[in-house]
């Protein structure tokens, strides 16, 4: 049908999987990223918190990704995403310098400069306003990448962070480094993407505007001396998938009763819908920009939309915990052939 071609990666939305956690645990996880290689998945995308809004069960990122390396052989293991300052960076270089080795090269460190409040300060660590927390992020990104791709000791003496002569040894298996992807579409994340950036997924862009900042992504890097071609363009979204009956199941499970902070339109709580990325001062509406609804047909025309402004990477987030991997298996026999 003339669709451009796209990849796709699977996202473990936390705020769904906290319920299967206590029930299965790790096996979760492992028969999930297990399914989804086989299936052809690119990448699986684990949720980096220590806490959530809606819900704090859940296994810290890293950690979790470095267990899926040695049962798993070929699909990438990515954050989705680390915020940079809520760690200390070369501490977590290292770290992901380890996960790296430990998978055979398939490492992506996701990058943000964090967003929840109350997660830094339950953590003990200083939120600031959005410019200091991108200041923090791109000052700890330059120590990071220094540490894995610079063979002699690293000194970094900055505005938020120092470090003297220290060393991240082994080096990543990837050269010159392990990939960095951002989220965002802030002015200052679009400048990061342009400085570092591997790979961007916003989401809750409508084609149009995602065709627009991409530009401005493609631009600025190529003012750096960077080539834009090596920045994939990709889409976060989250799917329901099915025919007329699935879909309303799950839809229902979404819903929490209507009470005096409820949405009288949806009749999803406003908390809920903090937790399906919804910004609610942009309004309820965002709901179904983010989240994909339909039968295969439907979903592959309105993936197509975005694969002609530009789209080449999907992260998909399956909102049906009850069966996920049968989504994820649905979606990738219906669906993906159509942008292979």
């Amino acid at each position: 049908m003339g669709r451009s071609q796209a990849e796709f990666g699977v996202f473990l939305p936390p705020e769904r999987i906290a319920n299967v956690i206590p029930v299965q645990g790790f096996q979760f996880f492992q028969k999930t990223a297990q399914a989804c290689e086989k299936l052809g998945y690119r990448t699986i995308f684990s949720a980096d918190h220590w806490m959530e809004v809606v819900s704090s069960v859940m296994y810290e990122c890293w950690t979790l990704l470095g267990a899926l390396a040695p049962v798993t052989s070929k699909i990438r293991l990515a954050s989705a995403v680390t915020p940079i300052p809520l760690y200390h960076p070369p501490s977590l270089a290292k770290r992901i310098a380890t996960v790296d080795h430990i998978s055979g090269g398939r490492a992506t460190l996701g990058a943000g400069c964090g967003w929840y409040e109350e997660e830094f300060k339950a953590y003990g660590v200083e939120f600031g306003p959005l410019g200091t927390r991108v200041e923090r992020m791109m000052e700890g990104l330059e120590i990071m990448t220094r540490l894995w791709s610079q063979e002699e000791p690293v000194t970094y003496h900055g505005r938020y962070y120092t470090v003297e002569n220290a060393i991240c040894l082994p080096k990543p298996v990837q050269k010159p480094r392990i990939p960095i992807w951002f989220g965002g579409t802030s002015r200052s994340i679009l400048n990061a993407v342009a400085k570092y950036g591997d790979g961007w997924i916003p989401f809750g862009l409508t084609p149009e505007d995602y065709k627009r900042r991409l530009k401005i992504v493609r631009k600025h890097a190529a003012l750096l001396g960077r080539n834009p071609d090596h920045i994939t363009p990709g889409l976060a979204i989250r799917l329901i998938i099915g025919n007329k009956e699935r879909i309303e199941e799950v839809l229902r499970r979404l819903r929490i009763p209507t009470d005096s902070r409820a949405d009288k339109d949806t009749g999803l709580d406003r908390g809920g819908l903090v937790k399906y990325g919804v910004d609610l001062a942009r309004g309820t509406s965002d709901f179904d920009l983010i989240t994909f609804v339909g039968n295969p047909e439907e979903v592959t025309e309105r993936l197509s939309k975005y694969s002609d402004a530009g789209v080449r990477f999907f992260r998909v987030g399956v909102l049906d915990e009850e069966r996920f991997v049968e989504a994820a298996e649905y979606f990738a026999n219906e669906v993906i052939p159509h942008f292979t």
